[in-house]
């Protein structure tokens, strides 16, 4: 499925970059337009025996999930929509007419209603099955009474799995970058924290080796003493017209607070290692900068022991750099990537929103796709009610966030700014991209952004 998305999206991308043909923007996958409906339940479960006098196997499946079911199914690798569908009820158990000696594959969803339907379940072959991974539910954190350095965060099972993953960061991280610790038990313990430090924390079921249920979360953790400190907003940062070795940022105050830190660095550093500045008014002017392209972050300080979660980051480019303040760039497992604005294209057709890159090497490519995008707001992969996709493609491998090969996709794309006016568009992504390798790859995406004019 793959190759044949990479097709199409190296299709698109000539429109884009090379302009050598014309046509009607189309989805790269038509099924990531199927709408699932949050209230039709996939099946917990789905098995296919081992072949029965060599032309027939037995499906069995979750019937709480409803009355009717689609089953579809073809050779190994077919593409969903050309295989064999086969329609079930709750006393069907067999399919016919099959050869032994073929690799089939199956997939099972639940028909809620006409052209309602869950999410797929599969692919699994003859003779073997799937649980689907669910969603811990009642996530808590709370910082200890005695010990401020330690937070304790619980939750609820929903199936019968007995292994979790938490996830934890300074508060706003994304995720994928925070820290990841693995448990047996459904109380995780955090230790050697800052207590001046508000931390997200998050949650997920770990059902085998390679199966996951999405991230549960964020839940909060405040700062000591900090649940009335108010994240500042609206940071921004301008290059001196005259002077390129000096900013001047400005912001909105979350509170009645009249001191503030200001951290930055250069563009994908980590807070904590960036260069900070105390200011008590508002603007403040930064000096001392070089032409280089920089971050900028900002929190409130309410008191000598209380801040707010840090707000950022705004970039500033390169001075004198090609497309003004336009850039697309992202952190591949940590590695910074910025994709050069002569390789890019992005355009709004018809509500359908597409961005198309690639790397001056003709190596990496990158694509980020929302359906009947209507305003700024966020646009999570998990959302049944949005279509959203973000893909990385490395060597010819295609590292998706799409739903029509994973069962959770965690991540989400932010439209911060859609200026229809001067026809440009700013926003932010992150997303755990897989590949259909057995068991799949990953490339983790984090600090995704993108500030670029719409054609």
């Amino acid at each position: 499925m793959k190759s044949i998305k990479l097709i199409f999206l190296l299709a698109i991308f000539s429109i884009f970059i090379f302009n050598s043909c014309t046509g009607e923007d189309e989805p790269i996958d038509p099924l990531l337009l199927e709408e699932v409906p949050a209230l039709c339940s996939q099946p917990a479960f789905f098995s296919v025996s081992s072949f029965i006098n060599g032309n027939t196997v037995r499906i069995d499946w979750d019937k709480t999930s409803g009355v009717e079911w689609e089953i579809q199914y073809g050779t190994n690798g077919f593409v969903l929509g050309n295989g064999t569908i086969v329609n079930f009820n709750t006393t069907s158990s067999l399919i016919t007419g099959l050869t032994s000696t073929i690799n089939y594959s199956f997939y099972i969803r639940t028909k809620c209603d006409t052209n309602e339907y869950s999410q797929w379940i599969g692919p699994i072959a003859p003779g073997s099955s799937v649980d689907v991974c669910e969603n811990p539910t009642n996530l808590t954190a709370v910082r200890s009474a005695t010990d401020a350095t330690k937070i304790t965060a619980t939750w609820l099972a929903n199936g019968d799995e007995n292994s979790w993953q938490v996830q934890y960061g300074t508060s706003g991280f994304i995720i994928g970058s925070g820290t990841i610790v693995a448990t047996a038990s459904n109380t995780k313990i955090v230790s050697n924290l800052l207590e001046n430090v508000a931390y997200d924390f998050y949650v997920r079921s770990n059902c085998d080796a390679n199966q996951n249920s999405g991230w549960v979360g964020p839940v909060t953790v405040n700062a000591v003493g900090a649940l009335g400190c108010t994240t500042p907003t609206n940071l921004a940062v301008v290059r001196n017209a005259t002077l390129s070795s000096q900013v001047n940022v400005s912001w909105t105050a979350g509170g009645t607070e009249t001191s503030w830190e200001i951290q930055y660095g250069n563009t994908g550093f980590a807070v904590g290692t960036g260069t900070s500045s105390v200011a008590t008014t508002n603007p403040k002017i930064i000096s001392g900068l070089l032409d280089t392209s920089y971050d900028f972050y900002i929190r409130a300080k309410c008191s000598a022991t209380q801040n707010s979660s840090w707000f950022g980051p705004i970039n500033i480019p390169t001075t004198g750099s090609s497309g003004g303040n336009y850039y697309l760039r992202m952190k591949v497992d940590g590695v910074l990537k910025n994709f050069p604005l002569d390789q890019t294209g992005s355009n709004l057709n018809a509500l359908d929103l597409q961005i198309l890159s690639n790397d001056s090497a003709l190596i990496n490519y990158f694509t980020l796709q929302i359906a009947q995008l209507q305003a700024p707001g966020v646009y999570a992969f998990a959302d049944p009610d949005v279509t959203a996709l973000c893909s990385y493609i490395e060597n010819d491998v295609i590292f998706s966030s799409s739903y029509d090969d994973f069962t959770d996709s965690p991540g989400n794309i932010t439209i911060i700014d859609l200026d229809l006016i001067n026809n440009r568009i700013k926003g932010t992504f992150n997303f755990i991209g897989k590949d259909d390798s057995t068991p799949p790859q990953a490339r983790v995406i984090t600090v995704g952004e993108f500030y670029l004019p719409l054609q």
